[in-house]
């Protein structure tokens, strides 16, 4: 049997254990202190776009707000429009048309009438004041009278006064209802 003599000293022994268990310490804290900067130097990157990010969008919010209120007061306005279109509209069905009125006026001026007033009432009531110099004007424009009657605009023609002057003109007062 052979038997080995051991010239390491057993405390000797001991030491260079301890020194391996020390680099394999010293190797795992530089590489978990590696991994601490690692993590935190990502951290602090993403803090720095996520901050940067922030503040882009706090510019955003506030441009949209500003816009917002600019449009909420334009649609204040487009809602006041909307409105005063909508009472034009209201007054413009519910109002009556005069031009049938103003037509038959027109065709109420023959030769030789001249007329004195006129009166249009909202209700579409027509008074016209005026005199005729000869019989010839007054038998026109009693035709005419006729012709505007026919159309079935009016439901009343009348002839509240008829007189005649000592000149031998004609005054007369016509009313007409629709």
């Amino acid at each position: 049997m052979k038997k080995g003599f051991n010239l390491i000293n057993k405390e000797v022994k001991r030491n260079i254990n301890l020194l391996k268990l020390r680099k394999q310490i010293r190797s795992l804290v530089i590489g978990l202190v590696g991994v601490f900067i690692f993590l935190s130097l990502a951290v602090f990157i993403i803090f720095l776009v996520i901050k940067g990010s922030y503040q882009k969008n706090q510019k955003k919010i506030f441009s949209l707000q500003n816009e917002i209120r600019a449009l909420g007061k334009t649609e204040s306005l487009a809602i006041i429009l909307a409105d005063r279109i909508r009472g034009i509209n209201t007054i413009l069905n519910e109002r009556k048309s005069y031009s049938a009125a103003i037509t038959d006026i027109e065709n109420l001026s023959v030769p030789g009438f001249e007329m004195e007033g006129l009166d249009l009432n909202n209700r579409g009531n027509l008074k016209i004041t005026g005199t005729c110099d000869t019989r010839e004007s007054l038998i026109n424009f009693k035709e005419q009278v006729e012709q505007i009657s026919q159309k079935d605009r009016y439901t009343s023609i009348i002839y509240p006064s008829f007189t005649r002057t000592k000149e031998g003109k004609y005054n007369i007062v016509l009313e007409m209802k629709p």
